[in-house]
């Protein structure tokens, strides 16, 4: 699943799709930080007909097989062992976002041998394959807008009580693991915080607008609203006295709207093997 803010993905994108391509220009040599689940060279024997697996998706369900093909929902591709030389037959589909169709390279042996951009009808592409060995479908000019109002609540402690102690009972969606350094609210969940005792429980919050409203959360103890809070652009130490009862802090008015999303799709794929002069 997506989920990115209006920041400049582009650009990030940009990188990432120069990098992998300089990369798969020189396979078989592995890429630097890239857990690449997949054949290597000398690995994995071909099959016929040849089946396409997963070789590299840089977020989780980045491509996804469906009823009639592949979804390349971000920045993959999908790969298999040709025995032989032949043509592939391809219907494409895609998704256009960021003024920019979706692309599709295609591989074989490491050498870019096609580049197509996907239109919104369906198109139908014949592939000469000239060789036996590794083919790779690849996708890698995703692309994902999206507006999140969200709030950020850092440092959680309590101050002028003999401890400092805190404990996250219940966590929201999309929460990090240390929640006590920072813990984000993205959606409308409660957060239940027990104090170690009672004392100021203090914090530092800062919110990102979305549909020009900044975040608001509320704080409650014991069925009791103790404080409502207007998380702003600026970060701003908040201290709210608490007892020792659990208490909740909720997102009142979650927003999030999908701007773009650029998607590839093979819709179908059929391979003719070519015999080749001895």
């Amino acid at each position: 699943m997506k989920v990115f803010g209006t920041l400049a993905l582009s650009v990030l994108v940009a990188a990432t799709s120069a990098a992998l391509l300089a990369w798969l220009s020189v396979w078989p040599v592995q890429p630097a930080g890239l857990a690449v689940a997949s054949v290597q060279a000398g690995a994995a024997p071909c099959t016929a007909p040849p089946q396409f697996t997963t070789g590299f998706q840089r977020d989780p369900n980045g491509v996804l097989p469906d009823a009639e093909g592949f979804a390349f929902k971000g920045v993959s591709w999908i790969e298999t062992r040709l025995c032989q030389a032949g043509r592939l037959t391809l219907e494409v589909q895609g998704r256009e976002a960021g003024d920019e169709k979706p692309r599709l390279h295609v591989f074989l042996n490491s050498r870019e041998i096609a580049r197509i951009d996907a239109a919104v009808q369906r198109q139908t592409l014949e592939l000469a394959l000239p060789e036996a060995g590794l083919l790779r479908l690849a996708y890698l000019n995703d692309y994902y807008r999206s507006e999140v109002r969200s709030a950020v609540l850092e440092e959680i402690r309590l101050v002028g009580a003999p401890c400092t102690g805190v404990k996250a009972v219940q966590l929201p969606p999309n929460t990090g693991e240390r929640w006590a350094a920072a813990t984000v609210f993205t959606s409308h969940a409660t957060l239940t915080v027990q104090p170690c005792s009672a004392g100021q429980l203090q914090f530092k919050a800062v919110g990102r607008s979305g549909a020009g409203r900044f975040p608001v959360l509320t704080i409650e103890q014991g069925g009791r609203l103790i404080k409502t809070l207007h998380a702003g652009a600026m970060r701003q130490l908040v201290r709210v006295p608490v007892g020792e009862q659990p208490l909740s802090i909720t997102l009142t008015n979650p927003y999030f709207k999908e701007l773009a999303d650029r998607n590839l799709f093979i819709r179908r794929w059929r391979f003719q093997p070519v015999a080749t002069s001895p």
